[in-house]
C-alpha cells in the first residue's frame, strides 16, 4: 500500500471532531507530518502521551513505525467529552487501514495522573501536550521522568511562553540536553541520557530530514 497522506487519514477518522479537518494546525504542513518523521527516525516501541485530545498525534507517531509495540496516554477530556475512547478508536481504525500487514499496538489510557501508574510502565518516548501552565508543564515533565524515557518531545515550545519558560527552566535545573525542532508551534526535544544525543541528532536530521537546533 502507497504511503498515507496524513490529510487523508484524518479524513478517514471514525470520530472525528467537527472543524478538526479545516483547522490551521491540521492543515500545516510543519506540524503532524513533523510528528511522522520523529516516530520514523526514533522507531520508540512504546510510547505515551499527555494530552491527547482524539489522537491525530500518536497516529502520526505511530504511522510509520512498525516497531510500535505500545501506547499509553492521559487526556482529562476537558476539550472533547469520551475524547480518550475517540483516540482509541481512531488509532485502531487508522493503523488497520493503511497498516493492514502490521501488529495493532497495545493501548492503553487514563484521565488522570493519579490513575497513571495501574496502566503504565516504562516509554521509550514520551510526548507532552497536556498542561500549558508552568507548573502543570513542569508536573508533566517530573511524571514523564519517572518512567526513564528515553526521550521527551514537547509541543508549544514557541507558542505558548509558560510552556517555553517552563520546559526551558527544568532542562536548565537538572543539566539535560534541549533542541528545537521549527514546527507551526515549536517542538521541544530532550534526550534524557547522553550517549542518545548524537545518534538522536542523526536520526533526526539525516534520516528524518528534519532541521535541529541545540537551545542548552
Amino acid at each position: 500500500m502507497p504511503d498515507p497522506q496524513l490529510n487523508d487519514v484524518w479524513k478517514s477518522l471514525v470520530a472525528p471532531v467537527v472543524g478538526d479537518i479545516e483547522s490551521d494546525w491540521c492543515q500545516s504542513a510543519d506540524y503532524y507530518d513533523v510528528y511522522r518523521a520523529v516516530g520514523r527516525a526514533l522507531q520508540p516501541s512504546t510510547i505515551l502521551e499527555i494530552g491527547s485530545r482524539v489522537g491525530h498525534s500518536l497516529i502520526s507517531l505511530a504511522i510509520d513505525n512498525p516497531r510500535l509495540r505500545s501506547m499509553a496516554w492521559i487526556d482529562n477530556e476537558s476539550y472533547v467529552a469520551g475524547s480518550n475512547a475517540m483516540a482509541a478508536a481512531n488509532i485502531a481504525a487508522s493503523l488497520r487501514r493503511f497498516r493492514p500487514d502490521w501488529s495493532l499496538p497495545k493501548m492503553a489510557w487514563a484521565a488522570s495522573h493519579e490513575l497513571a501508574p495501574v496502566v503504565y510502565g516504562f516509554s521509550e518516548l514520551c510526548h507532552i501536550d497536556g498542561d500549558h501552565s508552568y507548573e502543570g508543564k513542569i508536573r508533566d515533565l517530573d511524571f514523564c521522568t519517572s518512567l526513564s524515557p528515553n526521550w521527551l518531545l514537547l509541543d508549544d515550545y514557541t507558542y505558548h511562553e509558560p510552556v517555553h519558560n517552563a520546559v526551558t527552566d527544568w532542562c536548565l535545573h537538572r543539566g539535560h540536553r534541549l533542541f528545537s525542532i521549527p514546527t507551526f508551534r515549536g517542538m521541544a526535544l530532550i534526550p534524557l541520557y547522553r550517549p542518545l544525543e548524537f545518534s538522536t541528532l542523526k536520526l533526526l536530521t539525516l534520516e528524518g530530514g528534519l532541521s535541529v537546533k541545540a537551545v542548552l
